[in-house]
């Protein structure tokens, strides 16, 4: 099977083949997916390892070779000496340089194969995501939580939830589960304002900025570039230089995917740089509609343990129960409040 669900192939693999983006090739584990992370982790120290060494020798080398050259230029010093002992020295300085441009050749030759079998650490890998949450305030309170009271929404004949009803405070991680269809997406866009209720009243504190990640990414405009997008956001108060510098702290992008346009890039990369947006606005509630739709397992795994970090409340809507055990830590779920129930 082909799949992104981390628990189904916790429950049930035993072998796992991974296709590289960067190797193109096949790599494969035995176990399931925690063995897989354990193995992914002892190849990054393995290659991390090997790597440092090759660049410790590289160095080394070089500093022997900057060595050499200050000798060689002592050959041309002390001229008075050689005209006093001219055919000795043409002898003997003759041998020392013969000597020296073997020597030099040597390392150079040696360094120029080690530059050749350098040791690529896998941009997966390097990958050293420390999100720094530009909202440190925790600007919910027990007082002024957000509150939904009695919420109804229908379209048509079909109602999809009724008297709906919940709070949000301060250190929740509150996943909404459902059937497709049960109506999680739209009730995470009546809080945002951009579908209306039917019925019910939405309280939200003045002051607090929401973060929202939309599912089918309808918000984004795929003639931009990455950079574009982020630059031309009207909450995003960074510089281009700025910019540049997050998203190498992220590492989430290769350097040729930041200056394409969003149309040529996969879904998996444009749901990244809507994540990326979301946090770079300094939002103080993250509400997140099917997060982990797309990604990459390795950058998931980053990516949620930052979001537990994240100091403000997160409503997401999700059918990942990986995600939902490691992050979420309250549960609603939405066809509790259908009429048929």
């Amino acid at each position: 099977m082909i799949t992104h669900d981390r628990y189904l192939i916790n429950q049930t693999a035993n072998y796992i083949s991974e296709l590289s983006p960067e190797t193109h090739q096949l790599t494969h584990f035995r176990g399931n997916y925690r063995n897989y992370l354990q193995e992914k982790e002892r190849q990054y120290l393995r290659l991390k390892q090997i790597r440092e060494r090759q660049e410790k020798e590289i160095k080394f080398i070089t500093r022997k070779l900057d060595d050499l050259h200050i000798k060689k230029s002592s050959y041309a010093v002390d001229k008075i000496k050689r005209r006093e002992n001219k055919m000795g020295f043409d002898a003997r300085g003759a041998r020392n340089q013969k000597s020296h441009r073997r020597v030099v050749n040597q390392l150079k030759t040696k360094k120029t194969n080690l530059a050749k079998k350098l040791v690529e650490v896998p941009l997966m890998f390097r990958r050293k995501l420390e999100i720094d949450f530009l909202s440190d305030n925790n600007l919910l309170s027990e007082n002024f939580p957000i509150q939904l009271q009695n919420i109804s929404k229908s379209y048509q004949d079909k109602t999809l939830f009724k008297n709906l009803s919940l709070k949000l405070k301060p250190g929740e991680r509150l996943v909404i589960k459902g059937t497709n269809g049960s109506g999680k997406s739209t009730l995470l866009k009546i809080i945002m304002g951009i579908v209306p209720a039917d019925e019910g009243k939405i309280s939200i504190p003045e002051q607090v900025k929401l973060g929202y990640l939309d599912q089918e990414q309808e918000n984004i405009n795929l003639n931009q570039t990455v950079i574009q997008l982020l630059e031309n956001d009207p909450f995003i108060k960074l510089e281009r230089k700025q910019i540049l510098q997050k998203l190498a702290e992220f590492g989430f992008f290769y350097p040729q995917e930041l200056y394409l346009p969003l149309s040529q890039l996969s879904i998996g990369v444009r749901r990244k740089i809507q994540l990326i947006q979301v946090i770079l606005q300094g939002a103080d509630v993250l509400i997140l509609d099917e997060p982990t739709n797309h990604i990459d397992l390795l950058s998931l795994e980053k990516i949620e343990s930052q979001l537990i970090k994240f100091p403000g409340p997160i409503l997401t809507a999700s059918h990942d129960r990986y995600f939902i055990q490691k992050v979420c830590n309250r549960v609603m779920d939405i066809e509790e409040f259908s009429p048929k129930n």
